[in-house]
């Protein structure tokens, strides 16, 4: 029943475009945490401390900070143009191509996510029981103390997140200077919220109750409840600009939600729209963008059982 459900949601996808990530000798299989809105630029981590930035060409070694000391650097999120590149090198920090690096916080302090035009960069912080975290702009600092950020919208004006205390998590938003949990069914016993959209008015994370764990988006404030494919958790990490498409995993596997709340695997769809996946496994969805008529996907799979990052797109109707 569930592979009728998948090949039946696979109709309206074609041109398939797979990429495997190229590898660089002695270092760990890239695993991607983001891509540009542009779907060119994709950021992440051989492994912890290790970035790395991908172009379309070779995988580069990225390293924002030239400080011998600051042995670990981690590159989080990247603008929508791929100019400007945000994480952790001895504290959060801001990278552009022209002019380099800003550090924008102190050691505790992780940029997490940065707006489309590199201006507006939510930040961690740790060890303060004060401050949980930041919103960093070229005019100020705002300060949370309510929830850790961990995504900010394209326009820079919404940033949310998650609290944690010691018996739940729930996500919260930061919208028009004002920090609120996220609404939740009475079912649900916790929520998270990973990625926004370029306005704000689309929300994607997930909930946990005692039956299933579904992931779940909210839209204006509504929360939804996405298809779990039969699965028992699955959880949405990353939104496209327009809040039309979302990615993702159910449980072992990397889901594409439509934003009626319908899913679907994104090996089906690669395959279905012409693109040879044989030996593929793909695991998350990490970071989505949609450009036109086309959308990109990056994040983290197998290949003949060897783990590999990738980057893919496909046509949409």
């Amino acid at each position: 029943m569930v592979l009728a459900h998948i090949c039946a949601l696979s109709t309206g996808f074609s041109n398939a475009h797979l990429v495997q990530l190229p590898k660089i000798s002695g270092l760990p299989a890239p695993h991607p945490l983001a891509i540009s809105a542009d779907g060119k630029t994709v950021v992440g981590q051989f492994a912890p401390g290790q970035p790395f930035t991908w172009r379309g060409g070779e995988v580069a070694r990225f390293r924002p900070s030239s400080n011998p000391k600051v042995l670990a650097q981690y590159a989080q999120a990247v603008s929508a143009d791929g100019q400007v590149i945000v994480g952790q090198a001895g504290g959060a920090y801001v990278w552009t191509r022209h002019k380099g690096l800003q550090m924008i916080g102190n050691a505790s302090s992780f940029a997490r996510a940065v707006n489309e035009k590199g201006t507006a960069v939510a930040c961690q912080v740790q060890g303060n029981p004060d401050v949980r975290g930041y919103l960093w702009t070229k005019s100020g600092v705002i300060n949370f103390d309510s929830f850790t950020p961990t995504c900010i919208s394209g326009d820079g004006k919404v940033v949310a997140g998650i609290r944690a205390d010691h018996t739940t998590v729930r996500a919260y938003e930061f919208r028009n200077q004002v920090s609120q949990e996220l609404p939740l069914p009475d079912i649900y016993t916790d929520s998270s919220a990973y990625g926004v959209n370029k306005d704000g008015s689309v929300i994607v994370g997930g909930a946990i109750s005692d039956e299933n764990s579904p992931a779940a988006f909210w839209k204006n404030g509504k929360f939804v409840k996405l298809d779990l494919l039969g699965q028992a958790n699955a959880v949405a990490k990353t939104v496209a600009r327009d809040g039309s498409f979302i990615g993702g995993y159910a449980g072992p596997e990397a889901v594409v939600w439509k934003a009626d709340g319908t899913g679907n695997y994104l090996e089906m769809i690669l395959k279905t729209s012409g693109a040879s996946t044989k030996g593929w496994r793909f695991e998350s969805i990490d970071g989505l963008a949609r450009v036109g008529n086309t959308v990109y996907v990056t994040g983290w799979a197998h290949v003949n059982d060897h783990e590999a990052g990738y980057w893919a797109s496909f046509r949409v109707k």
